[in-house]
C-alpha cells in the first residue's frame, strides 16, 4: 500500500495486526508497530488497541503492558485487551486486578464515588 502512495488508516491496521495476531507473526507486527509510531496514528486509541491485543496473543505481555501505558484514551476494548491477555497467559490475577482498576477509573471519572467505594468494599472481601 505504501509503496502505491497509499497511507493506511486505524482499519486497515487493525486488519493487518489481526492477521500477524491470528499467525504469531510477532515480527512483522513489530514492523507494524514502527509504521504506527511513523504515523499520525500513534496517538489514536483505536490504533493502539489492537497492537496491545497483538503482543498479548504472541504472548509478549510486558511489552502489551508498557504499550498499554502509553495510549492516552484508553477505552472498554482497550482494557478487555490486557484483560484477555493476562487470561490467556494465566495471570488471572493480573486480569483480575486491571479489571478492578478500571471500574474503579470509571467511577472516578463518571462521578461515581458511592458506587466506586461499594466495588472496592466488594473486591477486599473476595
Amino acid at each position: 500500500m505504501v509503496g502505491f502512495g497509499i497511507h493506511p488508516n486505524s482499519s486497515t491496521l487493525n486488519s493487518i495486526l489481526l492477521g500477524c495476531s491470528e499467525l504469531s507473526a510477532l515480527q512483522l507486527g513489530r514492523q507494524e508497530y514502527q509504521l504506527v509510531c511513523k504515523s499520525p496514528l500513534s496517538d489514536d486509541t483505536t490504533a493502539g488497541t489492537p497492537l496491545i491485543g497483538m503482543y498479548c496473543k504472541c504472548g509478549v505481555m510486558e511489552d502489551g503492558w508498557k504499550l498499554f501505558l502509553r495510549v492516552p484514551r484508553k477505552d472498554v476494548v482497550t482494557w478487555n485487551e490486557m484483560i484477555s491477555g493476562y487470561d490467556q497467559y494465566r495471570e488471572g490475577n493480573k486480569a483480575r486486578l486491571d479489571h478492578f482498576v478500571a471500574i474503579l477509573s470509571a467511577c472516578n471519572h463518571a462521578g461515581f464515588t458511592v458506587l466506586g467505594v461499594k466495588y472496592f468494599r466488594s473486591m477486599v472481601r473476595d
